[in-house]
Formats: C-alpha cells, sequence, structure tokens
C-alpha cells in the first residue's frame, strides 16, 4: 500500500486558481468579466494568471486559416498603379512564421 502514488498529492490550492482563470479565459469570457470573478484590478495580474493552452491558440490561427476570395476591408487589398490586387495567398503564413 506504501507504494501507491496519489495523483493529487502535489496539488496546490493555488494551481485551481490558475485553472480556473485559464478556462474562463478559453470560454471567450471578457477580460473584465474574468478580473471581476478573480478580484485581479490590474490586467498584468490578469494576463499572469492566464495560461492560454497552445492547443487553443492553434485552434484560432486555424479557424481564420481560411483562404480569401474577396478583401474584407480596404487595408485588406494591395494598389499597383491603376489596378488593385489581392494580398499574396500565403501572407498569412509568413507573418507567423
Amino acid at each position: 500500500m506504501k507504494n501507491i502514488k496519489n495523483p493529487l498529492a502535489r496539488l496546490r490550492f493555488h494551481d485551481l486558481r490558475h485553472t480556473a482563470i485559464t478556462k474562463l479565459a478559453e470560454s471567450q469570457a471578457s477580460d473584465q468579466t474574468i478580473m471581476s470573478i478573480a478580484g485581479h484590478v490590474s490586467r498584468a495580474m490578469l494576463e499572469h494568471y492566464s495560461h492560454i493552452r497552445m492547443t487553443d491558440k492553434r485552434a484560432a490561427l486555424d479557424s481564420i486559416a481560411t483562404p480569401l476570395t474577396e478583401p474584407v476591408f480596404a487595408g485588406d487589398v494591395h494598389q499597383i498603379g491603376n489596378q488593385i490586387g489581392m494580398p499574396e495567398k500565403d501572407a498569412a503564413c509568413k507573418l507567423l512564421n
């Protein structure tokens, strides 16, 4: 019986606070809402407690990774002389690399 390890032995109550704040951020709760729930008075403290997981960051980027078929707004087009063209196909990938 002595060799059985408790997976919660190293868990601290404070770890649960970090996890709860991270899950709130991932659920799209507003910063003001999270700060109010957590009792944070500054954005810096919120950023200290919020740890967005890499899988969620990747999913957010993948959700906007569809090819553009038309300009979304005027800033998306490039004007060359009298011609207006679409941005390079892989422009977003270049920005992320």
